[in-house]
């Protein structure tokens, strides 16, 4: 199914106003903006998406936001047009725009790219013991620097940049060569989730914006890294790759 790039210009009142609703007024932007796209369009929202904070200036405050999606900009127009309820629809008052994506990518380009990601690393932690002997676990997410200086130990000298760039270096994979890499921002962000009870927690992980240039490697899994995002969090504002000229 081809994939189309969205952007939109959130109404950021009327997206406050809905959260404020919806009880979630005090979590992370990201989680807001995922919550306001899946009222509005269901399994097509677009995933993953990207807050285009540096834009926010240009259009009054409003929050400039791109996707990925395999609907068009005119099914989620109409999708907004048939279901969304009043408060939501406010929110898009600006409109959206899309374009189609390349269907066929070709081994050997070279892109330009900008992503926000969330490198860490997961894992399952003993806790304790169920009442039929099985052990109790729970998972656990870590900054990938952290687990990288954990593994090397004291004394070890690591730099975060390279831990980063080898973290999108393994999930990149086959689909592209990641040619270099530098870090233009990093920030320990607070980003609000559900527990598997459903309840809303905070967790403090690492916020990573970061660009470089890449070389598509296999075309097939190229076009499936850009569809799916990269990382965790790629439903809630991390994980877009964006690519640019080289």
């Amino acid at each position: 199914m081809p994939l189309t790039m969205i952007k939109t210009i959130l109404d950021r009142r009327a997206l406050a106003h809905w959260c404020l609703g919806v009880g979630l007024a005090d979590a992370d932007l990201g989680y807001q903006v995922h919550s306001l796209f899946a009222a509005a369009f269901g399994e097509a929202m677009p995933r993953p998406f990207s807050i285009r904070m540096d834009e926010a200036a240009k259009h009054g405050g409003h929050l400039p936001v791109m996707g990925y999606s395999q609907a068009t900009s005119d099914d989620l127009t109409r999708l907004i047009a048939e279901t969304a309820e009043p408060d939501v629809a406010a929110a898009f008052a600006n409109g959206l725009y899309g374009k189609a994506m390349p269907a066929d990518w070709t081994a050997g380009q070279m892109f330009g790219f900008e992503i926000r990601m969330v490198p860490t690393r997961r894992s399952a932690q003993k806790i304790g013991v169920r009442d039929d002997g099985r052990p109790k676990r729970e998972r656990t997410e870590r900054d990938a620097f952290l687990s990288a200086v954990s593994h090397h130990g004291p004394g070890v000298a690591i730099e975060r940049a390279a831990v980063y760039a080898e973290w999108l270096k393994e999930r990149l994979a086959s689909a592209a060569n990641l040619i270099d890499f530098d870090m233009k921002g990093f920030r320990l962000q607070n980003l609000t989730r559900r527990n598997g009870a459903r309840s809303l927690h905070g967790a403090r992980l690492p916020d990573v914006l970061c660009g470089g240039r890449i070389q598509v490697g296999d075309p097939t899994a190229f076009s499936a890294i850009l569809a799916g995002g990269i990382g965790h969090h790629r439903g809630f504002g991390y994980g877009m790759l964006l690519l640019r000229p080289a």
